[in-house]
C-alpha cells in the first residue's frame, strides 16, 4: 500500500467521523439534553436520574451543580475505560472535553431558566414530561452523532458494548443505580431523599424507553444502524 493510499484513506475516515451530519447532531444534541435535564428539576419533583448524584453533592457540599456534574463525569469516563478496558478508544479520554461542555451547558441552563414561581401538579407535570422528551432526543442526538457522548451516556454505552444488549434497556438499569447512589450520599450527609421525587423515578424509567423509540425513529429516517 502506497503512502498516499494510506494518507487518503486517513482522510477519507477523518471525513466520515466530523461529517457535517453528525456535528450537527452533536451541537444540538448537547444542549438539548442539557435543557431537558434542568427542565426536570424545575418540575420540582426530583431531579432527574443522570443529575441526581451531581444535584446532591450540590445540595449538601460548597460545590456548584456544575461543578459537582463535572466531578461525576471525570468519575464516569473512568469508569467507562475500566468496562471497555482493550477495546478502549480516543473517544473515551476526549470525553473530559465533552463533559466540560456538558458541566457548562448545564450550569448556563440552571442560570437562564428562571425558578418556578408557582405551584400546582399540573404545571410540574407538563415540566417533566418536558424534561423527559427533551433529555431522550438530546441523548439520542449525541450517541448517533458517535462523536464525544455524556460521560453517563459513555457509561452505558460502553456496558451496552460488552453485554450486546439495547442501549435504552442498559441506560434503565444505569439510571435507576444513580438514584440509588444519589440516596445514599444524601442519607450519608444527614438530607435523606433531597433531590429525589416521583419525578426521578419516573424519569428512571421512562428516560430509556423514550431513547429506544427516538433511536429507532432516527434510524428510520436515516437507515442507519446502532454506532455501537
Amino acid at each position: 500500500m502506497s503512502v498516499e493510499t494510506s494518507e487518503t484513506r486517513l482522510r477519507v475516515r477523518a471525513m466520515r467521523v466530523f461529517s457535517p451530519s453528525r456535528l450537527a447532531a452533536y451541537a444540538i444534541g448537547v444542549p438539548v439534553l442539557s435543557a431537558g435535564i434542568v427542565v426536570t428539576i424545575r418540575a420540582d419533583l426530583g431531579v432527574s436520574p443522570v443529575n441526581s448524584v451531581p444535584f446532591v453533592l450540590s445540595q449538601t457540599s460548597a460545590w456548584s451543580l456544575g461543578v459537582a456534574s463535572f466531578a461525576i463525569y471525570g468519575l464516569q469516563v473512568a469508569l467507562q475505560a475500566l468496562v471497555l478496558w482493550r477495546r478502549t478508544t480516543w473517544k473515551v479520554p476526549l470525553q473530559l472535553v465533552g463533559a466540560f461542555a456538558f458541566a457548562w451547558a448545564i450550569g448556563t441552563f440552571d442560570t437562564v431558566i428562571p425558578e418556578r414561581t408557582g405551584s400546582g401538579w399540573l404545571t410540574s407535570a407538563v415540566l417533566l414530561a418536558v424534561g423527559i422528551a427533551l433529555t431522550a432526543l438530546g441523548t439520542t442526538l449525541v450517541i448517533r452523532s458517535n462523536l464525544l457522548v455524556a460521560p453517563p451516556d459513555g457509561v452505558v454505552q460502553a456496558v451496552s458494548i460488552r453485554t450486546s444488549w439495547e442501549f435504552g434497556i442498559v441506560k434503565i438499569v444505569h439510571d435507576c443505580a444513580m438514584v440509588a447512589i444519589a440516596l445514599v450520599i444524601g442519607l450519608i450527609a444527614g438530607q435523606a431523599g433531597v433531590g429525589i421525587g416521583v419525578g426521578t423515578l419516573i424519569s428512571a424509567l421512562l428516560v430509556g424507553y423514550a431513547i429506544r423509540h427516538f433511536a429507532r425513529g432516527f434510524d428510520a429516517l436515516t437507515g442507519r444502524n446502532d454506532p455501537r
